[in-house]
């Protein structure tokens, strides 16, 4: 039996096990892109197939993968979370650190993503799609995120968020002390100006260590 072979056995006896959808083709084909991403070390469907191992042409299987990825009754939460939710909880000897961070997805797409390091790589938890073109979103967007991933988290666990200027946002900023415990560390603008009383400077002129 080939590597390829051996990895899409295993992927597809586990996801067998842990999820519970009505079309057993689906866990198949899901079983065939998890082999496909792990052998080809891509996550271009036109890459992947050529390392699923199964009898159809190349085309026909990335045909399969691609109709799987679009279609309308696949819910992504139901089939990721409970992969997700493991990846905290295998973590959960060290501090949490949470980073998010924006990116171009497709045409005209961006992914908001919240992933947890490890070992100087952040492994995606959660993550919200829009349409739009690269620059700031809404807060609303990044406390949507967040809300994906505060479930996820072991009760009474410290975590520590890390994110750049775009989500210095007082919205966020106020949602994560109204709901969380969270430690952050968020870059900001140098020129941004705090008020005090009758006081008014940049936060550069703060003797921040």
């Amino acid at each position: 039996m080939t590597d390829r072979h051996k990895v899409y056995t295993k992927v597809l006896k586990i996801l067998k096990q842990m999820l519970e959808l009505s079309h057993q083709g689906h866990v198949v084909t899901l079983a065939m892109m998890i082999s496909g991403i792990v052998m080809s070390h891509k996550a271009q469907l036109s890459v992947m197939n050529s390392e699923v191992p199964v009898s159809a042409k190349e085309k026909s299987t990335e045909m399969r993968l691609r109709r799987w990825v679009k279609h309308s009754q696949i819910d992504a939460d139901a089939i990721y979370m409970p992969f997700a939710r493991q990846i905290p909880e295998a973590l959960s000897s060290s501090p949490l650190v949470f980073v998010m961070d924006g990116s171009q997805a497709g045409r005209n797409c961006m992914v908001l993503m919240v992933g947890v390091l490890y070992k100087k790589r952040a492994l995606p938890i959660a993550w919200v799609v829009y349409k739009g073109k690269k620059g700031h979103t809404t807060a609303e967007r990044h406390i949507q995120a967040l809300e994906k991933i505060q479930p996820l988290t072991p009760e009474g666990k410290e975590v520590v968020l890390l994110g750049d200027a775009e989500y210095d946002t007082t919205e966020m900023l106020v949602w994560l002390r109204e709901n969380t415990n969270w430690l952050y560390v968020l870059r900001t603008s140098p020129q941004i100006y705090v008020q005090e009383g009758e006081i008014s400077q940049p936060i550069e002129a703060y003797p921040l260590k």
